[in-house]
């Protein structure tokens, strides 16, 4: 009698978790959507030591921005903390960050890489307008 109930626990158990596993492979995935864009930008930056030339960018909202980064002068970082945005810049190469600018703001970007005494001057900012 024992081994009758041991049995019937063992298939219903298995039952359940098949049941279990049948309904997990129902539930429909969501997929990550990219975000859109209603235009492109690109910038080419100059980099030095202690300045980013532009220094000033300015976009419509919705603006994918693309920064093309021609580092002549020292090792370098560019970071926009509020968009969440960081790049490191050694000398003598060429880099590219983009992003699409989804918030209108007046965003700063600066160097966040120590690079000597003119280091905290070294900053711009971008804005996005509406």
């Amino acid at each position: 009698m024992n081994k009758l109930y041991l049995a019937l626990g063992i298939v219903a158990v298995v039952f359940l978790s098949s049941l279990f596993f049948l309904q997990g492979n129902n539930v429909e995935t969501p997929q990550k959507t990219q975000p859109t864009f209603s235009q492109e930008k690109s910038f080419n930056l100059d980099v030095k030591l202690w300045s980013f030339t532009p220094n000033v960018i300015k976009v419509k909202k919705g603006t994918k921005v693309n920064l093309n980064f021609n580092v002549i002068q020292g090792n370098h970082g560019f970071m926009i903390p509020e968009l969440g945005e960081s790049v490191y810049l050694p000398q003598g190469e060429k880099q590219q960050l983009s992003f699409i600018a989804d918030k209108p703001g007046m965003y700063t970007f600066y160097c966040n890489v120590p690079c000597g005494r003119g280091h905290s001057n070294m900053r711009g900012q971008i804005i996005v307008e509406a």
